[in-house]
C-alpha cells in the first residue's frame, strides 16, 4: 500500500506494531516510510512500554501470572510480540531513517 500510494497519506498510525518486528525490520519499514510518504507525513507508534509493565509488577500492581499470560507467553494477542520497548528505546529504529533522510 506505501510503495503505491504514499505520495497520498497524510499521517499513518502503527497501533502495536513494532512490537512484532525484529529491530532490523522495525528500522526497514520506517525506511520505506521515509522513502514513499511525503516530508511532513506524520507516523505515530504505539507500543508496550515494557519498563511500566514492570514497573507495575514490582510495585505489586501486576500478579506473576497476569504478567506471564499478558505479556511474556502472551495467548492474548493472536501474534508473538519479539521485541520490547521502553520509552527512549522506541526512538532508536528512527534514526537510522531520520539520518538516511537528511544525507539525500
Amino acid at each position: 500500500f506505501v510503495r503505491q500510494y504514499g505520495d497520498q497519506v497524510d499521517e499513518v498510525y502503527m497501533g502495536h506494531v513494532m512490537e512484532h518486528l525484529m529491530p532490523g525490520y522495525a528500522v526497514t519499514l520506517l525506511r520505506l516510510l521515509n522513502d514513499r510518504l511525503r516530508p511532513g507525513t506524520v507516523v505515530s507508534v504505539v507500543t508496550p512500554d515494557i519498563r511500566a509493565i514492570f514497573e507495575a509488577y514490582l510495585a505489586g500492581d501486576v500478579h506473576h501470572a497476569q504478567l506471564n499470560a499478558s505479556v511474556v507467553d502472551s495467548h492474548v494477542q493472536p501474534d508473538q510480540p519479539v521485541w520490547s520497548y521502553t520509552q527512549p528505546a522506541l526512538a532508536a529504529p528512527f534514526r537510522p531513517a531520520v539520518r538516511r533522510a537528511r544525507r539525500r
